[in-house]
């Protein structure tokens, strides 16, 4: 479960300031989530952890943000996802409520995949398709890709406050529905035979 998060957080990491952004932010959520056991001893070091992760994230994010002055490599990626799930399942958060707020590279990883496995590529080749990729195709710039990653994240994580796990079940549902068919559609607007804007680790 480790690895599928790792590689969840690292393919939505090819944009500058993507990645540190809605880490952190996804931590805070969790560190919000565990306050509420706080009752429980066992929770303290979760929230600590957590905070770490935010701290750490918000000062990568400071060098990371366009124009970029450090480049969130391998290390720094594989380490988001480690820690993520692993506060998600030490807290009282869980991992689907982990999900629910990284919904957005989920969605995109999820169908990167299909789509390498229906082309008869390899899903570990990087091909230029995701999200973000797209979204530069149409014009975006690298600091609007990162903020309406955070945005989506920001919003989830507000929801996973409010819902509880049989409602967050049921949205999450369609909020992935929704974001693969968006998704979906961004690709079909973009030229599948132009080459990436840039060269890409995921």
């Amino acid at each position: 479960m480790d690895c599928f998060f790792i590689n969840i957080v690292g393919w939505s990491a090819g944009i500058e300031g993507q990645l540190p952004g809605f880490v952190a932010i996804s931590a805070f959520f969790i560190a919000i989530l565990a306050l509420k056991h706080s009752f429980d001893i066992t929770q303290w070091p979760v929230i600590i952890l957590a905070g770490s992760v935010v701290g750490a994230y918000l000062a990568l994010l400071r060098f990371n943000f366009f124009p970029q002055q450090i480049q969130a490599g391998y290390s720094a990626k594989s380490l988001a996802g480690f820690f993520l799930s692993l506060l998600s399942i030490l807290s009282g958060a869980k991992l689907a409520t982990l999900l629910f707020i990284l919904a957005v590279p989920f969605a995109d990883a999820v169908f990167v995949i299909l789509k390498r496995l229906f082309s008869g590529h390899s899903i570990f080749i990087s091909d230029g398709q995701h999200f973000h990729h797209h979204l530069l195709e149409l014009g975006w710039s690298r600091q609007q890709i990162a903020i309406l990653y955070w945005s989506f994240s920001l919003l989830f994580g507000i929801l996973s406050l409010v819902l509880n796990s049989w409602q967050k079940f049921l949205v999450l549902i369609i909020l992935f529905s929704f974001l693969f068919l968006l998704i979906f559609q961004v690709s079909r607007h973009t030229s599948k035979k132009s080459n990436p804007p840039f060269h890409s680790q995921n």
